[in-house]
């Protein structure tokens, strides 16, 4: 009985053995099977994607109220996609005068690239200012925008401060608005444009760029289908029907001074919930506009502020219902992120990836300003100034227009 007992126990010990060997190789199995092990608090959702954050979505959930958020945090969370809601741009100073990727960033193919510019207050009548910039970032803008109204001293065609962007590798980029800075005004609607009220105006300013020479992009009445410029479509007393008789009288102008050189952009603000004028009833016709381009912004400090928007979120619907109007290549007129610590993960996340997110996206031009109680600027922090500087310097934002 004893040798008997003995055997038993190595037979038990041999048996416990293989069970252990078969869970072990079930476990392998279900490895294999899945591609990956369940880890608690993970979530399914691809980072970057577009659409509202899914329930239990923890990956992507709002900071723990424990955690000081008054400090810029070493470490970057990604941003997520909230719901869709369509977002007016900052109102343009344009009456003052001309004062004025890093992380997973680089996104997009090797040989894509896009131009990165920048509205730079104080530029580029001052182009001390460029230069600063330039400082500030790391990197000169490939482009230089500025604002110009078509009523008081500073009206006329700066040849000087072009120059000065053009001097320094920049493609100057002006945004050539029918106003003296109040959005309900007699003088500036689309009817006193089509009618010929201004049209000495339109002749000695294009007649300048013309004899100026080199190329400049010229944003024309952006923001049309919003109700907040003079010229838009929905303020004023303007009706849609009148945009694009005004728009042709002006550029049909240009042709005749013989400034050629304008590459004529037309610029509408995103409008994700069919908020404002169709930009079907808007657009001049290819044989107008060079270059189409939007503008948006995100308003929101953090993924828990309910006006947070990726880039993603803030464009894509707004591109694909440009590019059912028109196949011209596309810039981003103006865009800029609100925030602190969460900006600088939009910067590097959704700026630095653009490429990938908004392939169509040839140039974008940052809003370098306080505005409406927002600091757009990208030194609004030092983690945002950070991310941007990494961003600046990628593959990805090398090209030029």
């Amino acid at each position: 009985m004893a040798s008997v007992g003995r055997a038993g126990s190595g037979w038990a010990r041999r048996l416990s053995v293989l069970l252990g060997l078969l869970v072990v190789v079930a476990l392998a199995v279900a490895y294999l099977q899945d591609g990956q092990l369940p880890v608690a608090g993970t979530s399914s959702r691809t980072p970057g994607s577009s659409g509202p954050a899914e329930s239990g979505d923890t990956a992507l959930a709002s900071p723990s109220p424990s955690v000081d958020w008054t400090t810029e945090p070493t470490w970057i969370l990604t941003s997520p996609s909230p719901s869709v809601l369509p977002t007016q741009g900052p109102t343009n100073q344009a009456t003052t005068p001309p004062s004025g990727g890093g992380g997973s960033s680089g996104g997009g193919s090797s040989g894509h690239t896009v131009a990165l510019g920048a509205f730079i207050p104080g530029a580029p009548a001052d182009p001390s200012k460029i230069d600063a910039y330039k400082t500030l970032t790391g990197t000169m803008p490939r482009i230089v925008a500025w604002y110009q109204a078509w009523a008081g001293q500073w009206n006329a065609f700066d040849a000087a401060g072009a120059s000065a962007v053009r001097a320094r590798g920049a493609m100057p980029f002006v945004s050539w608005e029918p106003s003296a800075g109040v959005a309900t005004d007699p003088t500036w609607t689309l009817a006193s444009i089509i009618d010929g009220k201004h049209d000495a105006y339109i002749k000695s300013w294009t007649h300048a760029v013309a004899a100026w020479g080199h190329p400049i992009y010229v944003r024309l009445m952006h923001e049309m289908n919003g109700p907040w410029q003079p010229w838009g479509a929905m303020a004023n007393g303007n009706s849609p029907s009148e945009f694009i008789p005004a728009w042709r009288h002006i550029v049909d102008i240009a042709r005749a001074e013989g400034a050629t050189n304008i590459r004529w952009v037309w610029c509408p603000n995103i409008d994700n919930g069919g908020t404002y004028v169709p930009y079907g009833q808007l657009y001049p016709g290819d044989s107008y506009v060079n270059w189409i381009g939007l503008d948006g912004f995100n308003w929101g400090t953090d993924p828990s502020d309910p006006r947070w928007r990726s880039i993603t979120t803030t464009f894509q619907i707004s591109i694909t219902a440009i590019h059912r109007v028109s196949s011209k290549p596309l810039l981003i007129g103006e865009t800029a992120s609100n925030g602190v610590s969460y900006k600088a993960t939009w910067i590097l996340q959704d700026l630095g990836n653009i490429g990938t997110l908004l392939p169509s996206v040839k140039a974008v031009i940052w809003y370098d300003q306080k505005d409406q109680g927002v600091d757009w600027r990208v030194n609004s922090s030092s983690v945002a100034l950070s991310a941007f500087k990494k961003v600046a310097a990628s593959h990805l934002f090398s090209g030029h227009l």
